[in-house]
């Protein structure tokens, strides 16, 4: 079903309201309820690095949440989306941009993935945003010499590639410093490969950070801390610095020559 507006009134409320409609499942239990990529850690991590307050906000020292309803469908995709409960335009329409920089896992009802109806809040606190702002300034300053795509668009065809800001050898180098060797892992002698895949920004930090291979024994979850913590140069298209996806791996191996911060020893893997 479609609601037909003046073309004046629908440019003027697209970007904040979409129409729910009914889809098969939609309301129905289920044993997994839609899921972020990285779940509730990511998503803090995520609204602390990408939220941008609006000016006018921070001026009239404007906080809350802002709750979006949203469908997503069988194959993790957002369907339909509108704000729930809501503060001011300005804060609303941030909210929904962050929200539509997220990547879903669908619901699950008897292990078959199905459209689902769920809700997600978006906090707006002055004080930790202000605090994001020291880690965020980290970023390279020739991020921002190229205007930034806007599209919400992951580009699999690019003029560069997503690089860690100091070179590949410096990223290396640096998980090889931060990274310490879990210590359940270390007891049970488990080595092996944990592969993560995340979204390189336009402003050169990582979001959607998800585990492509998992290894158990606190692995993947030392290789996400350390990997979340990492600056990059965008990836490019048409002088555009733009979305991109990047797969990254990295090897836990006991007494292989790199000294970690806890007393182990191990071998990191890239690209």
């Amino acid at each position: 079903m479609k609601i037909i507006f003046f073309i004046v009134v629908s440019l003027l409320f697209r970007f904040t309201h979409a129409q729910i409609v009914t889809l098969p499942f939609l309301n129905s239990g289920v044993d997994q309820v839609p899921e972020n990529y990285g779940g509730k850690e990511e998503l803090k991590r995520f609204i602390d690095e990408q939220l941008i307050y609006p000016e006018e906000e921070l001026k009239n020292k404007t906080e809350g949440i802002v709750s979006i309803k949203f469908i997503c469908d069988e194959k993790g995709k957002i369907k339909q989306y509108s704000i729930a409960k809501g503060i001011n335009s300005n804060l609303d329409n941030e909210a929904i941009r962050l929200f539509k920089l997220l990547l879903w896992f669908p619901a699950i009802k008897q292990s078959t993935p199905v459209a689902y109806e769920s809700y997600i809040d978006i906090p707006f606190s002055i004080n930790k945003y202000k605090k994001s702002l020291k880690r965020r300034n980290k970023a390279n300053t020739n991020v921002y010499s190229l205007p930034c795509d806007t599209s919400f668009i992951i580009h699999e065809k690019v003029d560069k590639t997503p690089s860690f800001l100091y070179g590949k050898d410096s990223l290396l180098k640096y998980i090889a410093s931060e990274l310490e060797y879990p210590q359940e892992a270390k007891i049970k002698s488990l080595e092996g490969t944990v592969v993560l895949s995340f979204i390189v920004e336009p402003n050169g930090l990582i979001t959607n950070i998800n585990i492509e291979k998992y290894l158990g024994g606190g692995c993947q979850e030392e290789a996400i801390r350390v990997m979340s913590n990492t600056v990059w140069e965008p990836a490019q298209l048409n002088n555009k610095n733009i979305r991109c996806k990047l797969n990254y791996s990295i090897v836990f191996k006991l007494n292989a020559g790199f000294k970690d911060n806890s007393q182990g020893n191990q071998r990191l893997g890239g690209y």
